[in-house]
């Protein structure tokens, strides 16, 4: 029988074109009612005016990511981070899993396995928005109906804590890094200051003989680099066998991430507690310690504001102290 009672309430089941519906049949106070109910909602759904059903097609995290990967390259810059974040996400929850199997919960394991192969707080949380801004996306498209991150606290940053590379570790990871494309990647890295991000995109029609031009930057604002000193060097030391600087040769495209790589190199050195964007600290760190006006630094760093690049004033101690002596001494 296509119709049956659940307590005071009639239900029809039925198949059509394999796809299996169940549907309360509203107002029936008998099996002839729910019957005339289940002749309606066949006909409405030959029409197209009803998508219903127990085993009806549900979105999958496929959908959602496809989405969010449309939204975040029409209106991000720097969009590769998020493509790279939400390959993660799929790889965690598997491409086809509906949506409604995502949950607080499991989100929340997902922060853990993230905690458990020592990724920060800070980029966790990055992790956690990005997937709060898939399911609103998905809420506006009408794929779900509530985000499921709504629940999911974000985790406490310490962006005061600096962590920059001393000589002796300096000389420890590049006696670890045998690839020269790689030790000249961390090279840039150390003596501009440069992101990540940023080093991945740059192309060789981005530099002369006078500069580095940095377009796609955080802030949105492009900014100039000098290229001279060992910089110049290391640059024209350089084969321009692609566009970008430094490219996957499997792909001949740029690398997406290099998370792997460099942490590898990192356990080869012995240095803990380091990410590759502490490069980027340390080669700030080393120009307050040489003297470099912070405003300086800031325009070098790309910072928006110079209340950024006064994270690295705990470095002018020294500095002070050598200026108070010389006064001193005048």
């Amino acid at each position: 029988m296509s119709v049956r009672k659940k307590g005071d309430k009639w239900y029809t089941r039925f198949q059509i074109d394999g796809v299996r519906y169940e549907r309360p049949c509203k107002g029936a106070t008998s099996e002839r009612d729910a019957l005339k109910c289940e002749t309606i909602i066949k006909a409405e759904i030959m029409r197209g005016n009803y998508n219903f059903g127990k085993s009806e097609k549900l979105p999958k995290l496929k959908e959602a990511v496809e989405l969010m990967s449309e939204y975040t390259q029409n209106n991000k810059r720097s969009y590769e981070t998020d493509i790279s974040r939400l390959n993660k996400i799929s790889e965690y929850f598997k491409y086809n899993i509906p949506l409604k199997e995502i949950t607080p919960s499991s989100i929340e394991k997902f922060k853990k396995s993230l905690k458990d192969e020592n990724f920060s707080n800070a980029t966790i949380n990055r992790y956690i928005a990005l997937l709060k801004k898939m399911f609103n996306l998905c809420i506006k498209n009408k794929l779900i109906k509530t985000n499921p991150c709504a629940g999911v606290a974000m985790l406490r940053e310490n962006n005061l804590k600096i962590r920059f590379l001393t000589k002796e570790e300096e000389k420890r990871l590049f006696k670890a890094v045998k690839n020269e494309k790689f030790s000249a990647l961390i090279k840039l890295a150390l003596y501009t200051g440069m992101r990540k991000g940023e080093i991945l995109s740059l192309k060789w029609t981005n530099i002369d003989e006078k500069s580095i031009e940095i377009l796609e930057s955080k802030s949105g604002k492009s900014r100039k680099i000098p290229n001279i000193g060992n910089l110049k060097k290391l640059l024209d030391s350089l084969p321009k066998e692609n566009e970008y600087v430094f490219f996957n040769p499997k792909t001949q495209t740029r690398f997406q991430d290099i998370r792997e790589a460099f942490s590898d190199a990192l356990k080869t050195a012995q240095i803990y507690n380091f990410r590759f964007h502490d490069l980027r600290h340390t080669a700030a760190t080393r120009m307050v310690e040489k003297g470099v006006d912070l405003v300086v630094i800031k325009e070098i760093l790309g910072h928006s504001t110079i209340q950024t690049t006064m994270r690295y004033a705990h470095s002018l101690e020294t500095i002070k102290e050598r200026a108070i002596k010389l006064l001193s001494s005048y």
